[in-house]
């Protein structure tokens, strides 16, 4: 009996000790796009974390080779340092757990689905699951990708704004918990509800528009204004520098909600 992308346990349901032949009826010997083998920690499994993190999430189980070998990688404090090191890189916050396979003890990362932001590997590429390989999305393929996520973006638009300290951090780090990812303190509180796809970081707040404090440049000047090639923003307003209406302020956005 293989397991399916649909049927992979979350890394909590995992007993801490399973026999092996248990082990291969929970976890099936194929990979998959939530299912990864890896003999130890290599270079390579940050890759692995990008992409799945862009896909459906999923787990990595350190200590089964290319064969299906289960050869053992303990959870040390050199593999826990090792893969919390790459995963930040990667910004993607994942969960570790050591299980006994047999009489080997392997390592399992569990990969959450990161839903509200693009995640990358440190040299800038964006990688999806396509089977059991990471594959980077290029050309048309990448641009429909971000566009996507624009658009969702754009749907699920807040309609209020509060405050980090009106979220109980207790019931964020339960959800988080439950949906297989690691709880997280304060500091960490945005990403986490943005992982989830629950809410978004504010944009900072506009200045407000003072044209006394704009100051004198050649793209400002009445002389240039009406001009077909508008020059860079004042510092101090958000309007183009030579678009006409300077004299007036910017138009007030709506307020969310």
């Amino acid at each position: 009996m293989f397991s399916t992308m649909d049927s992979i346990p979350r890394l909590g349901d995992v007993p801490r000790q399973l026999a092996v032949d248990e082990f291969w009826r929970r976890f099936g010997r194929l990979e998959h796009e939530q299912l990864d083998f890896k003999r130890g920690v290599p270079d390579d499994v940050r890759d692995t974390i990008a992409a799945m993190a862009m896909t459906r999430g999923g787990l990595i189980v350190h200590g089964v080779d290319d064969q299906r070998n289960v050869v053992g990688c303990p959870l040390s404090r050199n593999t826990q340092d090792r893969i919390t090191r790459i995963a930040f890189e990667c910004g993607v916050d994942v969960q570790v757990r050591e299980v006994t396979v047999g009489e080997r003890k392997l390592t399992i990362c569990a990969v959450p689905e990161v839903r509200g932001r693009i995640v990358t590997t440190p040299d800038g590429r964006l990688l999806r699951r396509v089977g059991g390989d990471a594959q980077p999305l290029r050309g048309d393929a990448l641009a429909r990708f971000v566009s996507e996520r624009r658009h969702r973006a754009g749907e699920d638009r807040p309609l209020v704004t509060a405050p980090v300290s009106a979220f109980d951090l207790g019931a964020v780090n339960r959800v988080l918990t439950a949906d297989g990812r690691t709880a997280v303190g304060e500091d960490r509180m945005v990403q986490a509800l943005a992982d989830l796809g629950v809410a978004v970081a504010a944009p900072p707040p506009r200045r407000p528009w003072n044209r006394a404090s704009c100051a004198p440049r050649p793209s400002c000047s009445p002389a240039n204004r009406g001009t077909s090639s508008a020059g860079p923003p004042c510092s101090s307003c958000a309007a183009p520098a030579s678009a006409p209406g300077r004299d007036r302020p910017p138009p007030a956005r709506n307020a969310p909600g």
